[in-house]
């Protein structure tokens, strides 16, 4: 198991804290995040996923609706088959994903306007050279096989070159990137109830359908109880 830590002070670049065997052999490795990237890293106004809306959802399963992501505190609680009104959507990413270049390569990008954060606009194509030296810090995920990725303080919206899914899955096909660690995330979505409550609740898509632009509202539908 890996543990991510955020420090105060450090370095640009990952690093990976190399220990001596008999030491490393007791003690879990650490992964010093750069010190401007925050973690958690927070997308606000998110919607991950091709066709993603945000518009309607249906509750599966009991699921608890929160006051904030991420909190303890509960204001309500869905029922199987309640529909919800969905306002809002973040994605919080404790742990960014870490790819490695295998080869220097030009890869075209789309640069965030600001380089405090790219929330969800992006000022100009360009092209941005990696050597093989850099790693890179893979954030959100928008669909169609494009990321945000962090890489020596700014943000680019890129296509993915390195193993995901199933893309690219050919055995004579070359990554330019190996993957060092997947990131972890989770999606929240602001919902109105019947009743007029406003919480959060993390999206979990076996128990919990969103409308999308493939199945509109009137289609969703849970699967029989067991």
């Amino acid at each position: 198991m890996i543990r991510y830590v955020t420090p105060l002070t450090g370095p640009w670049l990952a690093m990976l804290v190399a220990l001596p065997h008999s030491v490393a052999a007791q003690t879990e490795p650490t992964i010093v995040w750069p010190s401007n990237l925050a973690v958690p890293f927070v997308v606000k106004h998110a919607c991950p996923g091709e066709g993603c809306m945000l518009e309607t959802g249906l509750a599966c399963s009991g699921i608890t609706v929160y006051a904030d992501p991420g909190t303890a505190a509960a204001v309500s609680e869905l029922a199987y088959g309640d529909r919800v009104a969905i306002t809002d959507g973040e994605v919080h990413i404790s742990a960014p994903g870490r790819v490695a270049m295998v080869r220097a390569a030009e890869k075209p990008v789309r640069v965030a306007q600001r380089d405090s954060s790219p929330g969800q606009h992006w000022s100009r194509d360009s092209v941005v050279r990696f050597a093989q030296t850099d790693t890179l810090y893979v954030l959100n995920y928008h669909g169609e096989g494009f990321f945000t990725v962090w890489h020596a303080g700014r943000f680019y919206k890129t296509e993915v070159f390195w193993p995901w899914e199933s893309l690219h899955r050919r055995p004579d096909y070359q990554y330019d990137g190996r993957v060092l660690s997947e990131r972890a995330a989770t999606f929240w979505v602001n919902v109105r109830t019947a009743d007029s409550v406003t919480g959060w609740i993390e999206v979990d898509y076996d128990v919990f359908k969103m409308s999308h632009y493939y199945v509109p509202a009137s289609e969703l539908r849970c699967p029989p109880r067991r």
